[in-house]
């Protein structure tokens, strides 16, 4: 039987079992407690007949929602964030289309529900019941609401639980200034449930205004149109006029500052990096007028990005009008901005244009990288781009190998209905679908497939869409004309690494291979070789240098290039994978401790573990996680605690 409002104010899941049990053995409440909480619940609603779901669709995997029977079209959220408390609350009010039934479900993950109201005018508002599904690992807990023909809006009273897997509260301590903490969150694939009561699919797609309440010495920024000063009272408002799915809704709050860095972009960041990253991304515009000439006008009402201390887990996220960034992008020499341009990309591919499912998830990544090289292309030029070709491609082989080539993660389309969404988000997504997007381009000319993407993005602008749907519109308006022949199934719906894969080279890489095949236990290039190199071209020799080097040889490598000792993530990443695999690791142990307990990037994090775990050092990678842990984002944990076998 499902619960009413009452019952599910005091976490009752069983009212029947519960009262039974007050009835049978009441020595531990005394009896007026006794009569006071049956009269309360009693002179509520009725139990109520509303059933929730356990399980979720075909059409939206991850999601309990049923959109197709109540929709949810616009969202009116009025929160108040408690630092103290580490926990937000307040409403979250719906608008909904009903086509058909009488209920609306929402997700939820370790939500508080108070109580729910819904409107049949559009003002006043009446109780209404609900009741919570079972929770279900990796997807929280349905929230199914009666609702009558007539409503108009559904409104939620609630608070996030502790384990809130979508929200980061970082201490003071955790942050650059010291001085004040800082929350951000991390909606993507399937965690804006956990802070939101929402239809958590990238299947539907809704617009929003917010009230926030934060600390006075606080500047709340939202994806949506924001602040450029921190307000006295600390009370915010904000508004995103364009419909997106909730996983791109993201919060942040903190001491936090703006910098202008073009006439449609601007940088927010702690006072101790706004000024550094004001230098770093100050060519953003350009990068935006590369994008159009390529995708179609920019839609959205400017990008703006926020640098996000360490434990951020990704290298960013493409919230619209505010995306997020790890501080490691921010490294003084413009090295690592390709990733600014793959989240610009984002604002057509996945904000625009957004994958269906999480099974179509190479649609939203894999568009996006390629659309990252061309606009990487037409501002750095083609050499560059050709080196974060293969170097992706690098990290999608080392994937088909870990995975097997028959394993079908590793074709694009995706089977992950039952399993955590994370799963989904591969190299295969991004470079098997960039590669297919570059396979397109050479078959039918950088001319048409422009025209494409083009008429793609405006046709499909503020929609979702299917693999199935994508391919037949691919075919309809491009393949059938000037590339009959291309073997589109191979790609899209079987594993492993495509037997027509385009064929990308480099003469800086070739370079790098002939003098890593000449390095061995006696000999290690000067510095006066190997001067002047790209991070790209640095990682790339990293990751080509023979695993058996001996510890004078990787002292010597060390010595000339000052690895360890790098400004730039991905190198030391790479190369403290490399120093434990060999041996060398021991005599720059604290440096690598240091590292994994200042990074919170997943990307850097994985190979670093594993290469303790591989080469035997599995108690010593577990101390050191053990240790780091707390300082990781959830989605880090979810990676990581399997790398290293922690338990809880």
């Amino acid at each position: 039987m499902a619960t009413n409002t009452c019952f599910a104010l005091y976490n009752i899941s069983d009212p029947l079992k519960f009262i039974t049990m007050l009835l049978t053995k009441p020595s531990g409440v005394g009896l007026g407690v006794l009569i006071l909480i049956l009269f309360s619940i009693f002179s509520c609603n009725t139990l109520s007949s509303v059933s929730a779901p356990s399980d979720t669709t075909d059409a939206h995997p991850h999601s309990f929602s049923r959109p197709d029977e109540v929709k949810a079209t616009h969202l009116d959220l009025d929160i108040k964030v408690d630092f103290d408390k580490k926990q937000i609350e307040g409403t979250a009010k719906w608008d909904i289309q009903i086509i058909k039934g009488d209920k609306l479900i929402l997700d939820t993950w370790d939500l508080e529900i108070e109580k729910v109201t819904i409107s049949e005018d559009g003002n006043a508002e009446t109780s209404s019941s609900f009741s919570l599904g079972p929770e279900k690992e990796d997807l929280g807990r349905s929230l199914a609401i009666s609702i009558t023909p007539a409503t108009k809006w559904v409104k939620v009273y609630y608070k996030t639980g502790q384990a809130c897997p979508a929200l980061l509260w970082l201490e003071p301590s955790q942050t650059l200034g010291k001085q004040l903490p800082l929350l951000f969150s991390q909606g993507q694939p399937n965690l804006t449930r956990s802070w939101i009561p929402c239809q958590d699919t990238p299947g539907v797609k809704f617009t929003y205004n917010a009230k926030v309440q934060v600390p006075a010495a606080m500047l709340c920024l939202m994806s949506a149109n924001n602040p450029r000063e921190k307000r006295a009272d600390g009370q915010y408002n904000f508004t995103m006029e364009n419909p997106v799915p909730a996983y791109l809704v993201a919060i942040a709050a903190g001491d936090l500052v703006y910098e202008q860095i073009g006439p449609r972009a601007g940088v927010y960041g702690e006072p101790a990096i706004a000024e550094q990253a004001y230098v770093e991304f100050n060519r953003v515009e350009s990068f935006i007028e590369a994008a159009e000439s390529i995708a179609g006008p920019y839609r959205w009402n400017g990008f703006d990005i926020l640098v996000l201390p360490p434990s951020f887990p990704f290298g960013g996220m493409e919230n619209p009008q505010l995306t997020f960034v790890t501080p490691t992008v921010v490294v003084g020499d413009r090295s690592m901005v390709s990733l600014i341009a793959h989240e610009l990309a984002h604002s057509w591919s996945g904000n625009l244009v957004t994958n269906a499912s999480w099974n179509d998830f190479w649609l939203n990544e894999g568009i996006t990288t390629y659309l990252e090289w061309r606009i990487m292309e037409a501002t750095e030029g083609k050499d560059l781009r050709d080196m974060i070709i293969l170097n992706g491609l690098e990290d999608f082989k080392k994937e088909v190998a870990a995975l097997g080539e028959d394993n079908m993660d590793t074709a694009l389309k995706v089977d992950l209905k039952g399993r955590n969404p994370v799963v989904g988000m591969s190299s295969t997504a991004y470079e098997k679908g960039a590669n297919f997007m570059l396979l397109v381009e050479q078959s039918v000319g950088r001319e048409k497939m422009d025209a494409f993407l083009k008429k793609y993005f405006n046709d499909f602008a503020f929609k979702t869409i299917t693999t199935e749907e994508f391919i037949a519109y691919l075919k309809t308006n491009l393949l059938n004309k000037y590339a009959p022949g291309l073997n589109v199934d191979e790609w899209v719906y079987q594993p492993g690494i495509p037997s027509n894969l385009p064929e990308t080279k480099s003469e800086k890489f070739a370079r790098l291979d002939e003098i890593t095949s000449k390095i061995n236990a006696w000999s290690s290039p000067t510095r006066t070789i190997l001067s002047g190199l790209t991070a790209q071209e640095w990682v790339y020799f990293i990751n080509k240098l023979p695993k058996e080097l001996d510890n004078r040889t990787m002292k010597s490598l060390d010595l000339n290039f000052n690895f360890t000792s790098s400004n730039n993530a991905e190198i030391k990443a790479a190369w403290f994978a490399l120093t434990i695999y060999n041996g060398y690791s021991e005599n720059i142990m604290p440096q690598i401790k240091d590292f994994l307990h200042k990074v919170g990037r997943t990307k850097f994090l994985e190979p670093i573990y594993t290469s303790f775990v591989k080469r035997g050092f599995k108690e010593q990678a577990l101390e050191i996680y053990i240790s780091a842990r707390p300082f990781y984002h959830s989605l880090a944990r979810e990676k990581l605690d399997p790398v290293v076998g922690f338990t809880k």
